[in-house]
Parts: C-alpha cells; sequence; structure tokens
C-alpha cells in the first residue's frame, strides 16, 4: 500500500508499506534557481511527524521530472544521501534524462546509491527521454 504524505512546494512525500520505502518526489530541475526553496522543503518534509511513525527502511528519490542538476542541486542530493545514511536508510535515485544520469556518474554517485535510469519523466509516458 502506498500512503500519500504532506506536500510542500514542488516536493511530494510517499510511503511504500510493502518495500518500507519513503519516496521523495521532487519537481523540476535542481540548479542554483531552485535548490533553496527545494532544500527547505525537503528537510521540512522530513522532519515531519508523521515520518518517525514509519518503519522506513529505504529511500527512494524521484528525479524523474529533472532535466538538469548543477552543483548546488548535487549538493542538495549529497545532503539528502547523508540524513538517509544517519538513519541507516538506503537511498535509490529514479533518473530519466540521460544528461542527469551522466551528471550522477561522472561524481561518482552510482557507488553511493543505487541510481535507477527509468524510461520516462514522472507523468510522461511519451518515450526516453534525452
Amino acid at each position: 500500500m502506498h500512503q500519500q504524505l504532506p506536500r510542500v512546494g514542488s516536493v511530494v512525500l510517499s510511503f511504500d508499506q510493502a518495500t518500507g520505502a519513503i519516496g521523495l518526489a521532487l519537481a523540476g530541475d535542481l540548479k542554483s534557481t531552485t535548490v533553496p526553496e527545494l532544500q527547505r522543503d525537503v528537510f521540512a518534509l522530513l522532519a515531519h511527524d508523521r515520518l518517525r511513525e514509519l518503519e522506513a527502511r529505504a529511500v527512494v528519490l524521484d528525479l524523474r521530472s529533472a532535466a538538469m542538476v548543477d552543483s548546488l542541486g548535487l549538493n542538495l542530493i549529497i545532503a539528502i544521501l547523508r540524513w538517509a545514511r544517519e538513519r541507516n536508510l538506503s537511498l535509490a535515485i529514479e533518473l530519466a534524462r540521460r544528461g542527469v544520469y551522466m551528471t550522477m556518474l561522472a561524481v561518482g554517485l552510482e557507488r553511493q546509491t543505487e541510481l535507477r535510469f527509468v524510461d520516462s519523466p514522472a507523468g510522461d509516458r511519451s518515450g526516453p527521454a534525452s
């Protein structure tokens, strides 16, 4: 069963009871103009009381709608990875854009977390994105 949790701005939090995975979906690009707001919203949700009640085993960071991740975006991802590790949770990152996937590979994130390349961005079923 997949349960919706609170939403703040362009960040949606969910929980999959079957897998014990906290879903963290970020809408749009992770770049210098969007990261401050995203960071505020992500960590406000991760500090939410309902989240502490869950028996989480993993975090799935959904970046399928991101067409670009810059250095500040990578810093946000690292902060989420650190948050997960402090709680002994694994982290998987879902990506749909080849450029974003290559950025993750370029900085070695595949050695720190599981990268899941999916066929299309969230909500888009038109085919592979470039």
